[in-house]
């Protein structure tokens, strides 16, 4: 008795169970012939082996895969699937699963305020950026993906807040929210306007909220000091003073006084 099995599959003929375990032997039936008389039947199994393979990818934290009718995830990230009868030949197919989980993506992200105030200059510095799975890429309020690595500056922002997106290589994201704050208010007020004498001297004594970068009077006529924040001015007319002040950053403020 010659016959062909599965190297999981077991088969019994008259009692008699083979296997891979017993893969061939002989046995007596007694009086198993026609004339009554005992017979021996010599049984040898020829075994398929069983088809197996491997399947291993990297998944996002939050996502699951399923192989068979199993499904595995960052809290079961490795076993054995088998798959009934799912080989060429028709035996059991085994897959060993074993996943690789995306760690989370990490950045820094620093806002820069509006410049001067002017609409849509706020910008936001990419920092740093690390974890995910191969290179980045960077996307501002949903819209297209760029390259993305440290020192890029993402530019013509408006003030308020925004959804910086980051991509890994493996399509894992992470979302972070931010808030481009409008800059300071810059504020310089002059004395109020006065009436002198001719011949007279008028003290200037300007007011302002911040330290500034450059200083401009015009004109510069009768000043004691064009070059200075508070000044006097001994004018032989009637004449109008405009300071213009610059910040640090180069945004200007303007006042006048006659």
């Amino acid at each position: 008795f010659d016959t062909v099995l599965c190297e999981n599959a077991s088969v019994t003929y008259y009692g008699q169970t083979f296997s891979a375990a017993r893969p061939r032997g002989s046995f007596r039936i007694p009086q198993g012939s026609y004339r009554m008389c005992d017979s021996f039947v010599n049984v040898t199994l020829q075994l398929l082996p069983l088809a197996s393979s491997t399947f291993s990818t990297t998944i996002c934290r939050g996502d699951s895969v399923r192989v068979g009718n199993q499904y595995f995830s960052a809290q079961n990230p490795s076993g054995t699937v088998v798959l009934t009868g799912a080989s060429a030949l028709g035996c059991d197919s085994s897959i060993l699963v074993s996943l690789s989980v995306s760690p989370p993506i990490q950045a820094q992200l620093l806002p820069q305020a509006l410049h001067c105030n002017e609409p849509n200059t706020g910008e936001v510095l990419l920092e740093t950026i690390s974890g995910g799975t191969g290179s980045y890429q960077i996307s501002l309020d949903n819209g297209p993906l760029q390259a993305a690595a440290p020192g890029l500056r993402l530019t013509g922002l408006s003030a308020g807040g925004h959804t910086v997106r980051l991509v890994d290589q493996v399509g894992c994201d992470t979302l972070i929210s931010i808030s481009v704050n409008t800059s300071a208010m810059l504020q310089l007020q002059l004395p109020g306007d006065t009436t002198i004498k001719l011949g007279g001297v008028v003290s200037i004594n300007p007011q302002t909220n911040f330290n500034y970068a450059t200083l401009r009077w015009d004109p510069a006529n009768f000043l004691s000091c064009d070059t200075c924040l508070v000044t006097q001015s001994r004018p032989d007319q009637t004449i109008t003073y405009t300071l213009t002040l610059t910040d640090p950053d180069g945004c200007p403020v303007s006042d006048q006084f006659t």
